[in-house]
């Protein structure tokens, strides 16, 4: 092999090593995976707190709140009951919209936008007494994340069911979970409150 020939190969190789190993870095994945997904659903919602358990007597609401790091989230809330003898139903409708709400999750702050926001329909239903609750509903809309140099749309379709849960008897609780399509992944996510 003359000399000429035997640069020329190891060239190649060079630039052929460093194209695979080296030369630009890899930019990180715009996507969340899906326990990103979930935690940020989480916290977005314990921030926003459970519509599930609201009390109001006013039929429609609505208010903003700050977030904890900056920016602010806008609530519409109505309320509709309704009674048939011993059976009482309590529909709730929320719409949540988060405009550059800040959050911080394993040490990585999330700023939130509505897409153009994200809406909870509930139904609660109580035959005779809460021995007889049960609670349905429907988790629906986007959310739009920034974080890291990251950001991405979180589509969400989720549905909510609940029941009581009176194994322990000194702190009864109800309890279910939420199930569908969360940023593009198939969930379940457990949800308990106080009854």
């Amino acid at each position: 092999m003359s000399v000429s020939r035997s640069i020329l190969c190891a060239a190649i190789t060079l630039v052929i090593g460093a194209a695979a190993c080296g030369g630009d870095p890899v930019p990180p994945e715009p996507e969340l995976n899906e326990q990103q997904a979930i935690e940020l659903f989480g916290a977005f919602r314990d921030f926003q707190g459970h519509v599930v358990f609201a009390r109001t007597r006013e039929p429609r609401q609505r208010s903003s709140t700050d977030c904890l790091l900056g920016g602010f989230t806008q609530f519409d809330r109505w309320v509709d009951e309704e009674s048939a003898g011993d059976t009482t139903r309590v529909f709730l409708h929320r719409q949540t919209t988060p405009f550059g709400c800040r959050l911080r999750i394993r040490d990585i702050d999330y700023a939130l936008f509505g897409s153009p926001s994200v809406n909870e329909q509930t139904l609660v239903e109580t035959v005779g007494s809460t021995d007889g609750l049960t609670v349905s509903g429907v988790v629906f809309g986007a959310l739009e994340w920034a974080a890291e140099g990251r950001s991405a749309a979180c589509p969400i379709e989720l549905t909510l069911t609940m029941e009581p849960d009176r194994s322990d008897e000194e702190n009864p609780r109800i309890v279910g979970d939420l199930s569908g399509n969360l940023c593009g992944y198939v969930v379940t996510i457990e949800v308990s409150e106080p009854l």
